[in-house]
């Protein structure tokens, strides 16, 4: 199961990254390369006092908390363009320079954080939609497409009933 996954993700990429390139788009895909893989490219110590903020002309632009920071990754930006240019991370091409800009990190870094803690488990429905999705559903052969409908009836039937509470509050 897990080549399956691995199989599809890797052709998700690739349509991704072709209707990117089709667009002039392809550095947004690069750059959440770089972001997911930050603390690897930089190490964690650094990774604490930096934030790649943006691709823009092939200049990765990196928020350093202190001047200092910036001082010291320019020695060493040969060493992090090539682990980006890794055919793991973005492929060779992607990023030609890096510009360090000074700024405030620490939110930055703990909204990325945020954003990689499990969500909270969605608002359950009452009995009567709940049954109303599950009939629908039932229609439907196959077992992970009934699933994946059902799911999303009742995501849809949450978020009706929650615009139907609000206009009842006004």
């Amino acid at each position: 199961m897990s080549s399956f996954s691995n199989n599809s993700s890797n052709q998700l990429e690739k349509i991704l990254l072709a209707v990117l390139s089709e667009n002039q788009r392809e550095s947004f895909l690069h750059y959440t390369k770089i972001l997911k893989n930050w603390e690897l490219i930089i190490g964690k110590p650094l990774a604490a006092k930096t934030f790649p903020q943006k691709i823009e002309k092939k200049i990765l632009h990196v928020l350093v908390c202190d001047a200092s920071y910036s001082h010291h990754l320019k020695y060493f930006e040969d060493s992090i363009l090539e682990l980006i240019g890794s055919p793991e991370i973005c492929g060779e091409g992607a990023v030609k320079k890096i510009q360090y800009h000074v700024g405030d990190t620490a939110k930055l870094i703990n909204d990325a954080k945020k954003e990689d803690k499990p969500r909270r488990p969605p608002k359950t429905l009452d009995p009567k939609s709940e049954e109303k999705a599950e009939l629908v559903s039932n229609i439907i052969r196959d077992p992970k497409l009934r699933k994946s409908f059902s799911s999303f009836m009742k995501k849809s039937l949450s978020s009706f009933k929650e615009k139907d509470e609000e206009n009842n509050q006004d």
